[in-house]
């Protein structure tokens, strides 16, 4: 079984800026559409340019909770259409 990194999640007070932040340092667009409340990096790529960046805005502030949402993608090695079993 291998593990692919299909998206990141990052929760964020402003995601129009996280994304421009980032979209810079990676030379790659901000989605059109992007707002402040949602914003991404690569989401109509191909799969094989994962992972997609995702930047959402929410109301609370970084108090205990984790900022960053990392979605997997587990598959057996040389079947491409089974469909992947996701840990989040």
């Amino acid at each position: 079984m291998s593990v692919n990194l299909c998206a990141a999640t990052w929760d964020c007070s402003n995601a129009m800026n996280q994304a421009k932040f980032w979209s810079a340092v990676q030379d790659k667009p901000v989605m059109e559409g992007a707002t402040e409340d949602f914003a991404a990096i690569g989401l109509q790529d191909s799969p094989n340019l994962r992972p997609h960046w995702m930047f959402i805005k929410v109301p609370e502030g970084k108090v205990d909770k984790n900022r960053f949402h990392p979605r997997s993608d587990f598959r057996r090695p040389g079947n491409r259409s089974e469909s992947g079993h996701h840990l989040t």
